[in-house]
């Protein structure tokens, strides 16, 4: 069983195991996988087409969803490193689930999935959302 806490999830049993195992199960390193499994707090953010995924509730265009994922990411992943470094907290994004996945502290995993929203919905570079917090702090998020 899953403890659901201000849409972070706690560490339980075997659903703990299969919650994540079924989404980081493309990850082609074990040790990000392991990381994953070790965690004791994580979020997975749906970004896709799937029932809960921010494009599609949101009803974002299928042409602008490539787009709006390189603002997550920036060339060649650079926004990654920046955002963990950020928020403290370990950050994937697999594309075959199309799923952000987070592990870290309650506070840094609300702050991934606020970067992420923003980057998402509001077509906003991850880039911007990381510099606009880090000189004005987390409540310059809203805008």
């Amino acid at each position: 069983m899953l403890l659901k806490v201000k849409n972070t999830f706690t560490k339980s049993t075997s659903n703990h195991f299969k919650n994540i195992s079924k989404h980081a199960s493309n990850l082609q390193e074990n040790n990000l996988a392991i990381k994953l499994l070790n965690a004791r707090q994580y979020e997975i953010i749906k970004i896709g087409y799937e029932d809960d995924g921010l494009i599609a509730k949101f009803g974002i265009d299928e042409r602008e969803c490539d787009e709006r994922k390189e603002l997550l990411l920036g060339p060649d992943d650079i926004y990654i490193k920046p955002l963990e470094e950020l928020t403290g907290c370990f950050v994937i994004v697999n594309w075959n689930t199309d799923t952000v996945i987070a592990t870290g502290l309650f506070e840094g995993l609300k702050l991934v999935r606020m970067i992420v929203e923003e980057c998402i919905v509001c077509k906003i570079p991850a880039v911007d959302i990381i510099n606009k917090i880090r000189t004005r702090g987390a409540g310059a998020l809203l805008w």
